[in-house]
């Protein structure tokens, strides 16, 4: 999309994130709150070249990422890849016992790195699976030849910063390290309270949190403190969704829009479709929303678009060929494309259940026509909305295992063509769609 990108406001997004963090169950500890609070300075802006300079003079270098978050890992290996060779010492404390014997057999040349990939869940290509940084990482090191110290990782997260920057102390002055750790062990409170000042590295936390888009400029710094203002906040917490759901791919934000627009051509070719490339503007949770789209719906969609978004949900406006995104995994992108195909210029604004119980089946019918390993998330007794998609959702799972059996592949096809005018032929199509399927 062209034009002028308008951001939310700050509040929008922090009130986003306290919802997702509450779907998914996450509580911010003391320790979290210490870490982020000490990042609330005086900050200056500074361009990527005033950190290239600083890097350059640079000796000891101390990273923290978001574990699950691999943009953030791909991000700072592209600046200090060619920083580093072989006369520095790559110490991290991201690996248990167990793991570390894993890891070294692999920067030592004595696993392949196939079998090792395997070995953690990892999938290619690499980058696009939660956690996939980390064999990122490893790649890196193992290229580079660094000397690698392991800090095993026992305590609380306090108690392990602690012997991380004790053990960053105790190493020559001279000697040349690149220190790899949390988001949250990167912060000015913990090198005040357990390093000489004299000692400090350069300090680089990829994690902005709270501290994004507050500066059009990718950094803000003090002395040696650097953090970055680009990475949004929402997308950790996307891949903390898919990682606690045990998905192993995800999409990465700025390919969404083409990744939607693939299974879409997918749908027309195994539905008999025309085949041709249906415009579609996409706003995402994971960026700025583009001013021109925003000015150009009314209040009660921009509402609708709020609430979607606060909820992790994605969601389709078919009467402004408008498709929003709050979750990356293929098989929510298939679903959002599946709606859009069928739905797309279509004038009416509501819903009612049979007509979303009808549109929820082909949407899970197209997701599980992409991942086929999809399960349906059943939230029935919630509400009455959880419920209704629940049933759309089982009718979609029968059509696709039909589909997959090469029965009722026509009847579905001109199923296609079924669109709904209001709540009674809604119903009369999903009480024919399942008498056809179980005859």
């Amino acid at each position: 999309m062209q034009g002028v990108t308008l951001k939310l406001p700050d509040k929008d997004i922090q009130k986003r994130v306290r919802q997702w963090k509450k779907n998914l169950r996450v509580i911010e500890s003391a320790f979290e709150k210490k870490a982020k609070k000490s990042w609330q300075r005086t900050l200056d802006p500074q361009t990527q070249g005033a950190f290239d300079k600083a890097l350059v003079k640079s000796h000891r270098l101390m990273v923290g990422d978001h574990r699950l978050n691999t943009i953030q890992a791909m991000d700072w290996l592209k600046l200090l890849s060619p920083h580093l060779n072989d006369q520095w010492t790559f110490i991290t404390d991201r690996f248990d016992k167990k793991q570390q014997q894993q890891v070294q057999l692999y920067l030592d040349g004595q696993c392949q790195q196939k079998k090792f990939w395997q070995s953690h869940g990892w999938q290619a290509p690499l980058q696009n699976c939660p956690e996939g940084g980390v064999g990122l990482v490893l790649e890196m090191v193992k290229k580079k030849k660094l000397k690698t110290i392991f800090m095993h990782p026992t305590g609380s997260f306090e108690q392990q910063t602690k012997r991380l920057y004790q053990k960053l102390g105790s190493v020559g002055a001279g000697e040349k390290l690149l220190i790899w750790t949390g988001s949250l062990k990167v912060a000015p409170v913990w090198a005040k309270q357990w390093l000489p000042q004299q000692m400090t590295p350069m300090m680089i936390n990829m994690d902005s949190g709270s501290m994004y888009g507050r500066s059009v400029k990718p950094w803000l710094c003090q002395g040696t403190y650097w953090i970055s203002t680009k990475h949004h906040p929402c997308i950790n917490l996307e891949l903390l969704r898919l990682w606690q759901d045990e998905k192993t791919v995800f999409v990465f934000p700025e390919q969404a829009k083409a990744q939607i627009h693939t299974y879409i051509h997918v749908f027309q070719n195994l539905l008999a479709r025309p085949k041709k490339k249906i415009p579609l503007q996409l706003l995402s949770s994971f960026s700025a929303l583009p001013s021109k789209t925003l000015a150009g719906i009314d209040d009660t969609a921009k509402r609708f678009i709020a609430t979607r978004m606060r909820k992790m949900e994605s969601a389709v406006l078919p009467q402004e060929n408008i498709v929003v995104v709050s979750r990356l995994d293929p098989a929510s992108l298939a679903e959002e494309a599946m709606h859009f195909l069928r739905l797309h210029q279509r004038t009416e604004k509501k819903y009612g259940p049979w007509v979303t119980i009808w549109e929820e089946a082909w949407g899970m019918f197209g997701s599980l026509l992409i991942d086929p390993k999809r399960e349906i998330e059943n939230k029935e007794g919630k509400e009455i909305w959880e419920s209704v998609h629940l049933i759309g959702y089982t009718l979609g799972q029968s059509m696709y295992e039909a589909w997959v059996k090469n029965r009722k592949r026509a009847v579905i096809r001109e199923a296609f063509d079924w669109i709904t005018v209001d709540e009674g032929e809604a119903e009369r199509f999903v009480e024919n769609m399942q008498i056809l399927l179980w005859t």
